[in-house]
């Protein structure tokens, strides 16, 4: 009877000692929230498998971590493997068995669930992601609530926080309805107040939207994952220092909605540009007297604050007489917190070939003002361009026959180069 006692005992002992059980931070999570699961052997294993965490993302892991201890003369092993893991949508999942081989023997772990929410469960606990959410807030905001369709707004987005934190990886985001660019900003830490604490700021994104839908447009949620170091009360180091914990965190912006207005149809011209903003219309001429053959250089330039990426300059009209290169694109567009702003400017080569005065039509170019609510038309002056200077017959050629890439620029005269097997003709007139 006595060895049968020991016999169980040792049979006990020994099933004890392969005990591989799973833990779990927390059984009701977030959907933005982290959480922790472990895996742990009372004893030496090798061949570990994890489950398939196809429901959920890895954020951290496997950490693994093996300690040994005697007691009272009685040897003891711990193995324990733990992830970081956040869900990937909402729902009740089942996280099925790990398994790892210990004396030759395959064992596994029981399966657990794990229930996603919408909202984080742990904001009101004690628990060290309850905490982190406490104490770390990301927000959003608009410098106009209302705007008109095409009208730029800058949206700004704060993270306040009163832990230690490092590791900031944003999620990407999508502004449906809106055209969207980012700005440089400046993240340097300030003080500030939020919701009657006092936290550590930065701004870490800035964007400037565009609309191209007018209705009431919402704006997804941007998140940031973080890793926050959470002060141990309960531990200290071998210098008797107070240790950390480091919490995966993800962090989510508040929601926001912007009313985007229709353009009004009174004073609407009928080739309107699209441009919404406020502008100036300047257009230049480099000379108003060159001679035949020689170049000058006619400037069209939109200046001002408005939606400058999505509008096309003016179209520009010249005398048929006038020969015109196309255009070279000279914009300087600035995207900064105040929104976008500079200028876009197409320079044309135009060259005449014969002698006379030409005249440059005005230039026209039509905008909406947000601030007025009213259409603006600009319109230029006329350029007038004298041209002289001598023009010989072997100089004088049919615009029919020129090709303009084929061509020399000394000092300011262009002239052409005849290719041998391209046929010119002459100007009957001359």
């Amino acid at each position: 009877m006595k060895r049968l006692f020991i016999y169980f005992f040792i049979i006990s002992s020994l099933l004890s000692s392969q005990d591989f059980n799973v833990e779990v931070s927390n059984n009701k999570v977030g959907l933005n929230e982290s959480f922790e699961i472990t895996f742990i052997l009372n004893d030496n294993g090798k061949k570990f498998t994890p489950p398939p965490f196809s429901d959920f993302q890895i954020l951290r892991g496997p950490s693994k971590s093996s300690s040994t201890s005697i007691i009272n003369g009685a040897l003891s092993q711990e193995m324990s493997y733990t992830y970081v893991l956040k869900p990937k949508k909402t729902g009740v999942f089942t996280i099925l068995p790990a398994t790892i081989t210990v004396k030759n023997k395959t064992i596994g772990t029981n399966p657990t669930t794990i229930q996603v929410q919408k909202s984080n469960s742990s904001n009101q606990s004690n628990t060290p992601y309850g905490i982190v959410s406490r104490k770390v807030h990301l927000t959003v905001s608009s410098d106009k609530e209302t705007c008109y369709l095409g009208e730029p707004l800058v949206l700004t987005y704060k993270l306040y926080f009163n832990l230690n934190i490092g590791s900031l990886s944003p999620n990407s985001i999508k502004y449906g309805g809106f055209w969207a660019e980012d700005v440089d900003v400046n993240t340097e830490t300030k003080k500030a107040t939020y919701k009657g604490s006092n936290y550590n700021t930065a701004i870490i994104k800035q964007v400037v939207l565009i609309p191209q839908v007018s209705g009431k447009q919402k704006i997804d949620p941007f998140s940031l994952d973080l890793v926050a170091s959470l002060p141990n009360n309960n531990r200290r180091d071998f210098f008797n220092m107070l240790t950390t914990q480091s919490v995966n965190y993800t962090v989510v912006s508040n929601e926001l909605s912007i009313n985007v207005l229709d353009l009004p149809n009174e004073g609407k011209p009928l080739n309107f540009s699209g441009a919404i903003g406020d502008f100036d219309l300047i257009v230049d001429l480099s000379k108003d007297s060159i001679n035949v053959n020689e170049s000058a250089t006619f400037s069209v330039k939109i200046v001002g604050q408005g939606n400058l990426s999505l509008i096309s300059s003016p179209q520009v009209r010249f005398n048929s007489e006038i020969e015109v290169f196309d255009p070279q694109n000279n914009d300087k567009i600035r995207v900064s917190k105040f929104g976008m702003q500079g200028y876009k400017k197409e320079d044309y080569l135009i060259v005449p070939r014969y002698k006379g005065n030409y005249n440059l039509r005005a230039i026209e170019f039509n905008y909406f003002n947000p601030k007025t609510k009213k259409y603006i038309i600009l319109q230029s002056k006329n350029k007038t361009i004298n041209v002289g200077g001598a023009q010989k017959n072997d100089e004088s050629y049919t615009f029919q026959s020129i090709n303009k890439e084929k061509i020399d620029l000394i000092n300011e005269d262009i002239k052409f180069i005849k290719t041998k097997g391209v046929p010119i003709s002459r100007n009957p007139a001359l």
